[in-house]
């Protein structure tokens, strides 16, 4: 292969320098991508139409400089494939050929298929002439005639289709967001594996409560009906008799904590109910709802009847 250098001096023409050789030189210190990033020929969709849009941005590739000024580009995609779905890419093609001499935007048709790939790109400045960086994958659905927002994948930062153009040296986002979201993904497991573990924590400890609570309500109740009389002595309690309460001729006796006002306990005495010459009262307590009754009943031939529900 010869020797080449410059640049030189042109005397009488024997020095004449063409774009090929200036887009060699210029490729020598930049890579090939995207200028900036951010919004920077970022392709999007409107999710209400069947028109996928480019939004300004400059690029190079291979020593040649694209920029896309003013106005968004748009582009419309081929019909979809009524029975499958295809992945088509959004590429910047630049092509040397005589006839064409630019780089352009595009849409690169993929195939349709029941797990479509996207199609690849084409990379032969020697050969063919063109040379493509994709800008996003746009998943086309079976039969769609709008394009969602979600079908759009950006490529823009993977530095095997595209990337950042960078000086001399090129950092490889794409393995720095592939690390990222490898530890996200590794923390997002561990954070819901704890949130897990501490849920079955408290569902242990709530089972348990309950537990312990249905063994021990029956005489939590007794130890509380037998001894309703004492609690008006109980330090931080206040017990109370209401007559007529809660209709005339009843008597309704509660146990409260002083300080917040709290009901603890209830007893509800009512003459001549159910029926006349009987008497039902009615023991309650806050803590779970516990409400027994007993009803006395005094018959004709001297004798008492007590039944408890």
């Amino acid at each position: 292969m010869p020797e080449v250098s410059g640049l030189f001096n042109s005397l009488a023409g024997d020095r004449k320098y063409n774009a090929a050789w200036f887009a060699e030189y210029f490729s020598n210190f930049l890579t090939d991508g995207i200028f900036n990033g951010g919004t920077n020929l970022q392709v999007y969709t409107t999710g209400s139409d069947y028109i996928v849009r480019v939004k300004v941005g400059r690029a190079w590739i291979q020593g040649y400089y694209y920029a896309l000024k003013d106005a968004e580009r748009q582009l419309v995609p081929d019909a979809a494939d009524p029975a499958n779905d295809r992945i088509d890419r959004v590429v910047l093609r630049l092509s040397v050929a005589q006839a064409a001499r630019s780089i352009t935007a595009v849409i690169k048709k993929g195939t349709p298929a029941g797990t479509p790939a996207p199609p690849d790109l084409e990379q032969d400045l020697d050969g063919s002439g063109i040379y493509e960086l994709s800008l996003a994958q746009v998943l086309v659905g079976a039969g769609v005639t709008t394009i969602a927002s979600a079908a759009v994948t950006d490529e823009r930062l993977d530095n095997a289709v595209c990337g950042l153009v960078e000086s001399l040296i090129q950092a490889d986002t794409t393995d720095i967001f592939d690390q990222f979201q490898a530890y996200l993904d590794e923390k997002t497991d561990e954070f819901d594996g704890t949130m897990a573990d501490y849920d079955r924590y408290i569902q242990a400890q709530v089972d348990d409560w309950d537990a312990w609570y249905a063994a021990n309500k029956s005489a939590i109740f007794d130890a509380l009906y037998f001894a309703f009389e004492n609690w008006r002595y109980r330090a931080g309690h206040t017990y109370k008799t209401e007559f007529d309460t809660p209709t005339a001729g009843d008597i309704t006796e509660t146990i409260k904590v002083t300080l917040s006002g709290s009901l603890v306990a209830s007893r509800i005495t009512e003459f001549n109910k159910p029926g006349a010459g009987q008497i039902t009262e009615t023991l309650s307590i806050t803590e779970g709802s516990v409400s027994v009754s007993k009803v006395t009943t005094f018959n004709v031939d001297g004798s008492i009847d007590e039944v408890v529900s």
